[in-house]
């Protein structure tokens, strides 16, 4: 443009023609070159959202993302209009946190329960125990949509759609207990596991396999999760009899939970 316009004394709207441009935009273009001697556009200043955002607020925002990871943005407007006072877009904060680092990304749950200290006690705990001692209970369950197919193959950038009739169907849940041996015994039962039903499966299938706690006999240790249906008051009363009584028929001398 500046070449046509200077050597050749083009008007403007020859210019436009011969470039298939818009008529402003060549002059535009000119006038920027006659006040800064480049055609180049001047940069963005960077931190332009930051600029918009006073200290204080700059730091909540990033105290409501760390604290909250998972808190939405318009959340964030609402307790900066509610607590600070100030009306801001939800693109200014988006452009701040993108500034600041801050990308949305899937949420990983992890439960609060987990505690490093615990977790090192139960190993120093159960590290006194034979291996043989121990037998391990757990349970699991599945539906018809187990048997779906998580994964597939198709073009790069498509995405992979397998329309399929969503049913659930009939829920069968299985209990199992296992030693270093292999599989002691099982169960499986129609429907969710519940407490009666845990129940049941204490007294008939797990005690006959249990030998009274007496520092080395085999198969003396229970050990399962921290999930509610072990913490029912009948398996907690066998679990307390079989350790003072010390009987045969009980089988039950030491309930671990972690």
């Amino acid at each position: 443009m500046v070449w046509q316009s200077e050597p050749l004394g083009c008007s403007y709207n020859t210019i436009a023609q011969n470039l298939n441009v818009d008529k402003s935009t060549v002059c535009r273009t000119i006038l920027l070159f006659y006040s800064t001697a480049t055609v180049s556009k001047n940069d963005y200043p960077k931190e332009s959202a930051a600029r918009k955002l006073f200290k204080p607020a700059q730091l909540f925002i990033l105290h409501l993302v760390i604290k909250q990871p998972g808190i939405y943005l318009y959340e964030i407007q609402s307790e900066l209009s509610d607590l600070l006072g100030i009306e801001v877009s939800i693109s200014t904060i988006f452009r701040f946190l993108h500034e600041n680092g801050f990308t949305r990304q899937k949420l990983q749950i992890t439960a609060i329960q987990r505690d490093e200290f615990l977790r090192q006690q139960y190993v120093s705990d159960i590290s006194i125990y034979n291996p043989e001692m121990l037998v391990f209970l757990d349970e699991t369950g599945a539906d018809c949509r187990n048997a779906m197919r998580k994964y597939g193959y198709s073009m790069r950038e498509m995405p992979l759609v397998s329309h399929q009739l969503l049913v659930r169907g009939e829920r069968v849940s299985t209990l199992a207990i296992i030693s270093v041996n292999g599989l002691l015994d099982v169960k499986v039962v129609r429907g969710t596991t519940n407490g009666d039903t845990f129940y049941d499966f204490i007294q008939e299938n797990l005690l006959p396999h249990l030998m009274p706690f007496n520092g080395e006999n085999p198969h003396s240790v229970v050990i399962m999760d921290n999930y509610s249906i072990h913490h029912i008051n009948p398996f907690q009363s066998i679990a307390r009899t079989a350790i003072l009584r010390r009987k045969h028929v009980f089988r039950v001398a030491c309930y671990i939970s972690r």
